[in-house]
């Protein structure tokens, strides 16, 4: 069988798989230097790491990783940002298909949380270090998580303008309830003697819808406030 002759646009093609290649191979090694470093700093401390053992750690040079990262505070700013534009990425990703307002963000916010509970490390590190980050980092920090909050108050201003939730600034409400996600991380230690995760994400949605309902009604149910009302006019 004849062989396929090769065209003079084939070496090109083959100049760009290899630096496909190249990208993903580098993206995979800065990813790894981020995993490391995350985890080398919630359970050792930020200030107690060194890049010396984020490379011991990941089996590489202290010189390969300073080619993936400018300094320490560098390193904190990607795992962090990293965390943050997952986030936005897996909210618009879970919301694809989803059209009634009310359960759109019902995925939105539940993917949030999941996030939340997924990244602890990097929520307490945002928490306890993000302050003495140089103002220029900061910034972008803050940005990044700006980004974030923006997905949730889209999605809740949808709902108000369809009349399920009441007229509340949605950023402020998109905000707390991002906040309210941020407890387990935070608490997490005591939290998780009375709860799982997976507890903490529907009640935290249940407060978040309950907080916002137009008709002010909780989880129980028309039935239920009815009820309520009904033994309070009890003698």
């Amino acid at each position: 069988m004849a062989s396929k002759t090769r065209g003079a646009s084939d070496p090109p093609r083959l100049e760009g798989r290899a630096r496909n290649d190249e990208a993903e191979f580098a993206a995979g090694r800065r990813a790894a230097i981020l995993d490391v470093a995350t985890d080398l700093f919630g359970r050792n401390g930020y200030h107690e790491t060194t890049i010396k053992d984020i490379a011991a750690a990941a089996g590489i040079s202290s010189g390969l990783v300073y080619s993936y990262v400018q300094n320490k505070d560098d390193l904190l700013f990607q795992i962090i940002a990293r965390s943050l534009e997952g986030y936005c990425t897996e909210m618009t990703r879970a919301m694809a298909g989803v059209r009634d307002p009310v359960n759109r963000f019902k995925v939105a916010y539940r993917t949030y949380c999941l996030g939340v509970l997924n990244n602890t490390h990097q929520t307490l590190l945002a928490f306890r270090h993000v302050v003495s980050l140089p103002k220029d980092v900061r910034d972008r920090i803050k940005a990044l998580d700006a980004k974030s909050i923006v997905t949730l108050e889209a999605e809740i201003r949808a709902c108000i303008d369809a009349g399920h939730f009441r007229e509340v600034d949605p950023f402020t409400a998109g905000a707390m309830a991002a906040h309210l996600a941020q407890a387990w991380p935070l608490k997490k230690w005591l939290l998780s003697t009375h709860t799982s995760a997976t507890e903490f994400v529907e009640l935290a949605l249940d407060m978040v819808l309950g907080s916002l309902s137009a008709h002010k009604v909780g989880p129980a149910g028309p039935a239920a406030a009815t009820r309520g009302r009904a033994r309070a006019r009890r003698p």
